[in-house]
């Protein structure tokens, strides 16, 4: 595998009120995919398989008085070919270029009540294909996508030690239900 990557962040102010991220990931990895040896045993390899992946990420966040407002797109271009069948060493018909357009993007509002408590809302969408945004292409269309809103607080009961409540609805992205409801509770302590 091969990577590189670029990341770039800007404040506007030392104190950071609007704060401004922009990263970019692009992988590569060569496979090559073992050859059914029962068949012909004298070639190691049936065919060679490329992929790379593309995740682009932008975050901004502003802060005023005591609310934060945070808005996250992250998109993902996955893309795969398989490419010498090593039997006629010609490119594989069989196998076409794959493209995936996967993404998904987050708003949050929070709003600091004192030093040791504050509170959130978060609204979440994200999709498996960018063309079919609500899965109706798909045979089983909730799979294919997930929104979500969020209700949640934290408790700085001490410096170090935080308790986190949270209540999410979904829409989609679970196996077996199309809605659903998920409470969590955490407890974190920083070293």
């Amino acid at each position: 595998s091969i990577f590189h990557t670029i990341f770039v962040k800007y404040s506007t102010s030392p104190n950071g009120r609007l704060n401004i991220a922009y990263s970019y990931l692009n992988l590569f990895d060569l496979k090559f995919v073992l050859n059914d040896t029962v068949t012909n045993p004298s070639v190691p390899y049936r065919y060679t398989q490329f992929d790379t992946n593309e995740y682009s990420f932008l975050s901004l966040e502003y802060v005023f008085d005591n609310f934060t407002i945070i808005a996250e797109k992250m998109s993902n271009d996955y893309r795969y070919n398989r490419f010498v069948d090593y039997y006629t060493f010609n490119y594989s018909t069989e196998y076409p270029l794959v493209v995936k357009n996967r993404g998904n993007s987050t708003i949050q509002l929070a709003y600091r009540h004192n030093n040791k408590f504050d509170s959130f809302i978060k609204l979440h969408r994200s999709y498996a294909n960018k063309d079919d945004q609500d899965g109706s292409e798909s045979s089983i269309p909730h799979l294919q996508y997930q929104k979500s809103i969020s209700l949640g607080t934290n408790w700085y009961i001490m410096p170090d030690l935080l308790l986190k409540t949270e209540f999410i609805h979904g829409d989609g992205g679970y196996k077996h239900d199309r809605i659903w409801n998920l409470f969590l509770t955490q407890i974190s302590y920083r070293f």
